[in-house]
This record gives C-alpha cells, structure tokens and sequence, in this order.
C-alpha cells in the first residue's frame, strides 16, 4: 500500500479538518453523505475530512478514473468509509434506481448529496419526493458542468448550493491550469524532445473559463507564439485577448492547432471536429474523459479506435480519417498525473467550500430557499481565512 498522506495532501486534510471543526457546532455524528468523486489521491482529503463529521460516508468511484489508483479504494475503505463499486452515471440517471440504491443503504438516516458533475441530476426531483424533507437536506455540487445540469432540471422544494462560481474555485482552477501547463510541457521535453517554447506548434484552448483562459496564460508565459481559444460566449473571449491569446473558432482551433486543451465540460468537441485534427494531435481535458469527451460513446460510435496507451499518452485512430489522435492522461486532467495534483494546497480550496456548504445545509436547513443557488459569501470568507490562516503557518515553518 502506497503512503497517500504525502506532505501536500497531510496540510490538505488538516486545513479541510480545520474548516469542519471550525463550521460544526453541532457534537456527534449526525447525517450521513453519498459522494461521487475521481479515483485520484487528490480525492483522499475530502473523503476522510467529511469522515469526521458524518456517520456514514458513501463513496461513489466514478468509472473514467476508477482504474487510475485503484488503491486509493482500498484505502478509504480502512478508514471507515463506503466504496460503492459498479455504480455509475448511467445507473445514478434513473430515477427509479437512484432512489432504490440511496433507501438501501440510508434507511433512515439523515443525509445531503455532496455532487460533482451533476451525476444525480436527472434523478434530483424524484429523490426530494421520495424521502421525508427531514431526511433529505439538499445536494451541494462541485463542479461547472454539475451545475448547468442542476439547472436544466429546475429542482423544487430542496436547496443545490454550487460552488461553481465561487471564488475560490477560481483560485483552485487556476492553480490546475497551471499545473496542466506544466505538465503539458514536460510530456513534449519527455516524449517529442521539444518544448511550449517552440515557434511551430500551434496550441489551441477550447473553453475559456478560468481554467482555460489560466492555461492559455500559462503557455504564453512558457513561450508559446501562437495560442488560440474558442468559446461560444464572445465574453469570454475579450479578455484573453488582450493577453497574447488569438480569438478563433472551435473548427480552426481543432484543424489547425497542434495540442488542443478542452476545458468546457460540456462536451464542446463533437465527432466532426476529430475528423478535422491532424495526424498526431495532442488533446488534453481539463476535467475528465467522460463529462469533457463523453469518451466511451466516442469509442462505442467507432469515431474512435484505441491502438495502444501507456500512463501518460493513449493514442487513438480516428476511424473516417486513419489519423493518430494522441490524447494526455486518456482524457482525464494531466495534472492527475502529478501525486499532489498541483505545486499548491490552493487546490483544495474547492473541496474546503463544497464541505462548507454541505454543513451550512445540515446545521441551518431553514436558512435556503429552494433550487440553485451559490455558497453564501460569508462562508466563503471564513474558508479564506481559514486557508490564509494556514498558509502563514506553513511559510513560518520553511523560514523558522
């Protein structure tokens, strides 16, 4: 068994377990929660930070990123918690099955979904009808894509606080997108004996939130002389702009460019646009291979064909074409690649407000109304200074 407790991920749980200790003022353990999540080390922290709180703790592995460490399962289960294997998207989208799982293993037990990528969304309704509005308190959810799900479904009479346009989120992405930058330039130092830093490739960003507008940054930072970025938003588009990154299309982007970055979560690139890439093109997501490829269909549609793949790179036949597509991390973020995740614990800033929500809806229920709705900005503060707060207790630590 690997030593998962590495320096970054040890003041990871100590600053997660600080915002839990800081936010509950209830004793014992209360309420249980089910938790969809990568198969990462980076997902250790949060899991065994919310094992502090709860009763019972129901891991969801999701399936793109369930072989990535399959250790880490086993790990999280010796410390208390429940891995429920075989359970995915699909299964978690009928309404019918995701009510049956969560009667069989809550029973009467109060609970909160704490979400990422809106895996119960399409079932969201049916489980609020289904249980006594004392026992079920409301999701929470982590991500972007979770979030638009959330809100094409327009659930009624239970509160969904995302942390998606939360601030600290933006510090977390951005963070990640440095970290995807990065790697992006030791895999071409490792694997192509070259560099961002290189006048003829041309890179392309499709997505230009803050995690694609940072790597974008990133890159133009590293060198690169031509970066260029699509969004279907013009917005979003200003202001990289004005930083060196080149507005185009999604089309131009995937024709011409020789590393192309999503980072929408939407499943921005089609089949269409795979047949537009060159031969040898390098893909990397920013989230993960299922809610920013849709990879499985893509591969049950024959669009593609994988040919071979090791931990870094799995290249990919592009069947109408016979083109090589070369795809970072099989689809999943490349900074995954790395133990810590990223060269800060900024990262977990997301995973400090997803549990400071879930507390706000089990300690003050009455306190939100129902439907979507963002995490509060007080709680938002207090986990700033939470973090700040530690932040100063580590520098003193490396200069004492």
């Amino acid at each position: 068994m690997k030593n998962y407790l590495i320096a970054s991920q040890s003041s990871a749980i100590k600053f997660l377990k600080r915002v839990v200790n800081t936010l509950v003022k209830k004793g014992g353990r209360k309420f249980s929660v089910i938790l969809p999540s990568h198969v990462y080390e980076t997902s250790v922290p949060l899991a065994l930070a919310m094992k502090e709180i709860c009763k019972n703790v129901f891991f969801i592995p999701k399936r793109s990123t369930l072989s990535a460490n399959p250790d880490v399962l086993g790990f999280l289960e010796d410390k208390g918690l429940h891995v429920l294997r075989g359970i995915d998207k699909g299964f978690l989208s009928n309404p019918r099955q995701a009510v049956h799982l969560l009667s069989k293993i809550i029973l009467e037990e109060q609970f909160l979904i704490m979400d990422h990528g809106g895996y119960f969304a399409p079932s969201s309704q049916e489980i609020v009808n289904s249980f006594p509005r004392e026992q079920f308190l409301g999701f929470t959810e982590h991500t972007l894509n979770g979030y638009r799900r959330y809100k094409r479904v327009d659930v009624k009479n239970k509160p969904i606080i995302s942390i998606a346009n939360s601030s600290l989120k933006k510090a977390s992405d951005s963070e990640c997108a440095e970290s995807i930058a990065h790697m992006l330039d030791h895999m071409l130092r490792n694997y192509f004996g070259t560099k961002i830093k290189n006048s003829n490739l041309k890179i392309g960003v499709i997505g230009c939130g803050v995690m694609g507008s940072s790597f974008g940054y990133q890159c133009v930072k590293l060198g690169a002389s031509k970066v260029y970025c699509a969004d279907e938003n013009p917005l979003q588009l200003i202001l990289p702009s004005n930083n060196g990154i080149i507005p185009e299309t999604i089309d131009f982007i995937c024709g011409e460019c020789d590393i192309i970055l999503s980072a929408t979560g939407v499943r921005a690139i089609q089949p269409k646009h795979y047949y537009l890439m060159k031969n040898n093109a390098l893909l990397l997501t920013a989230t993960s291979s299922d809610d920013e490829l849709g990879l499985e269909n893509l591969l049950e549609s024959s669009t593609l064909t994988k040919k071979n793949s090791d931990e870094s790179i799995s290249t990919y036949k592009v069947e109408l074409t016979g083109r090589n597509l070369l795809l970072v991390a099989n689809g999943n973020a490349p900074n995954t690649l790395l133990r810590a995740g990223a060269a800060s614990s900024s990262i977990f800033l997301t995973d400090a407000a997803q549990i400071a929500a879930t507390i706000a809806l089990w300690s003050e229920p009455n306190k939100f109304s129902s439907g979507l709705q963002n995490l509060p900005m007080n709680y938002e503060k207090l986990v700033a200074e939470l973090w700040l707060s530690m932040y100063k207790e580590e520098v003193s630590c490396l200069t004492c």
